[in-house]
């Protein structure tokens, strides 16, 4: 619609002005995209049915090459100023502490990606260096096993050649530890702006979103106060150079709660979530799959016409044919969003699991 307008409003208007084919044309177009726009106008909850329809006329009847708003608009726009101003200013000192905490937020996740850039650089030098010295080690292999003087000399030259340059970690390794304090700090000043945002959190508020929002707050709050008071204490009692033992390698592995790969700090293989989603999927398709499964059997054996039968059995054996990722993949996709976007619903809400913001979770 704007498109259409700026053709209108800045064609040269030669041969024939305003009465030229191109221009008519171009503000019938113009009046057929504003009538469609204002009949699919969203709702309005807030406007009487007379101020709506009163606003839609006004807009209707402005001049394409108008370039102030309606003075309803104006008005509205005003009104809504004001009744904003007056319903925030009892959330200033919330917003304040909302401002301070994303501040600190910005500092620690700018410190972050500063370090793990740092980070990053030292691990792909020690991967070179490492895959640098296999192929070495595999060359000097080979060469011991090579009977033939002149290609023995070459495997043993080709070894040298692609001997790998110890990096450095001593400096990475110092420039972290130089930047404790900071991170110290940084999480101090975290801390101290949830507390005071805490105190904030009894706010009686009306909009059903920011009420959703609230109590989300509210319930996780005391897990991420209580993860930034023990932190400082981590981040000192952290020893670069202490060897990890088998028995922590291998607890970490049964009872770890992450499994990241490729990560920029380190990798980590905590297998428990794996298992516990493994096991509640199993458990939900159980739930659904067992008295569905027996009852259509004994449906189909018991109770169905002979016609019946001539039709559901082909069905399921053609069923049974498909492979079952492609059932799952059409399942995620229709399924999994009908799913994910009846979860949203406030009626629903009661639903463990619910809302769910992935197609992919452990009904689908």
């Amino acid at each position: 619609m704007s498109g259409t307008r700026d053709l209108i409003l800045n064609n040269p208007q030669t041969e024939g002005g305003e009465n030229s084919e191109m221009i008519v044309t171009l503000k019938a177009n113009f009046e057929k995209q504003k009538a469609k726009a204002l009949s699919s106008l969203p709702i309005t909850p807030h406007l009487t049915e007379n101020e709506r329809q009163d606003l839609i006329e006004s807009i209707r009847q402005q001049a394409i090459d108008a370039t102030d708003d309606p003075p309803l608009v104006t008005s509205l726009s005003e009104a809504f100023s004001a009744a904003q101003q007056k319903h925030s200013a009892p959330l200033e000192a919330m917003r304040a502490n909302i401002d301070s905490f994303s501040n600190a937020g910005s500092e620690l996740s700018s410190l972050v990606s500063e370090l793990s850039e740092t980070v990053r650089g030292t691990k792909e030098k020690l991967d070179q260096a490492d895959l640098l010295e296999r192929n070495r080690r595999t060359l000097l292999a080979a060469a011991e096993n090579t009977k033939d003087s002149v290609a023995r000399e070459k495997l043993i030259a080709d070894a040298k050649a692609s001997l790998a340059e110890v990096p450095d970690t001593a400096g990475p390794i110092k420039a972290l530890l130089e930047r404790r304090p900071t991170c110290i700090e940084i999480h101090n000043k975290l801390k101290e702006s949830l507390s005071g945002l805490t105190q904030q959190f009894n706010k009686d508020l009306t909009q059903p979103e920011a009420k959703r929002l609230l109590k989300v707050a509210n319930s996780t709050m005391p897990l991420l106060i209580a993860d930034l008071e023990k932190t400082p204490s981590l981040l000192n009692e952290w020893k670069y150079d202490e060897p990890v033992p088998l028995s922590r390698a291998i607890s970490s592995f049964l009872t770890g709660n992450d499994w990241v790969t490729g990560g920029e700090w380190q990798d980590f293989y905590g297998v428990l979530p794996l298992a516990v989603g493994s096991l509640m999927i199993s458990i939900v398709a159980l739930i659904i799959a067992i008295p569905t499964g027996i009852g259509a059997a004994i449906y189909v054996n018991q109770f169905a016409s002979s016609r019946e039968q001539g039709i559901i059995k082909p069905v399921i054996e053609f069923i049974q044919a498909i492979p079952s990722v492609v059932l799952g993949f059409i399942g995620i996709l229709v399924f999994g969003t009908v799913l994910r976007d009846l979860s949203l619903l406030d009626s629903l809400s009661w639903v463990p699991g619910f809302p769910i913001e992935e197609r992919l979770n452990i009904f689908t």
